[in-house]
């Protein structure tokens, strides 16, 4: 009996981590797209032919939810069909899953705030697109470490 409840215990460790990963990179996606949204709005009031330009910049923080399902997907993928998983093992995927969803938040926030001003400064000069992005671009580099870091911290089993 206690044998199954530290195997219960690895379980849930690890299905923390997949939630951990895609909440939370899920909430910067939206966090930092709403940002950028809101800024594109009032611009489209404007210049309505901006749609374009301003749907790039505000889809921008859409990855930072990818990186975060990604790393869930390969928890659960990594724990499907284990009935012996220890707690050490679900630790090593909640803190994977823990590293890879605060950076996806955080890089999703800020890039979302890059984004917002990038889509301000198109309304002043409709050839500052591909400046924008590559600003907003920087900010989600460190959404990337998070996701090679948390890939690199995966156990396998």
């Amino acid at each position: 009996m206690e044998n199954e409840v530290i195997q219960m215990a690895g379980s849930t460790y690890a299905i923390l981590g997949v939630v951990a990963s895609s909440v939370l990179g899920g909430m910067g996606t939206a966090i930092g797209s709403g940002m950028a949204g809101r800024v594109a709005a009032g611009v489209l009031a404007e210049k309505p032919h901006l749609f374009t330009k301003t749907l790039v910049l505000t889809a921008l923080p859409g990855s930072q939810a990818i990186y975060g399902l990604l790393i869930a997907f390969l928890i659960n993928s990594r724990i499907a069909g284990v009935t012996d998983l220890s707690v050490v093992t679900g630790q090593q995927f909640m803190w994977a899953g823990i590293l890879m969803g605060v950076a996806a938040l955080f890089s999703g926030i800020y890039q979302g705030q890059v984004a917002a001003g990038g889509v301000g400064s198109l309304a002043r000069d409709e050839s500052l697109l591909t400046p924008s992005i590559v600003l907003a671009a920087m900010v989600e580099t460190s959404a990337i470490l998070g996701l090679l870091m948390a890939f690199l911290l995966l156990p396998t089993v």
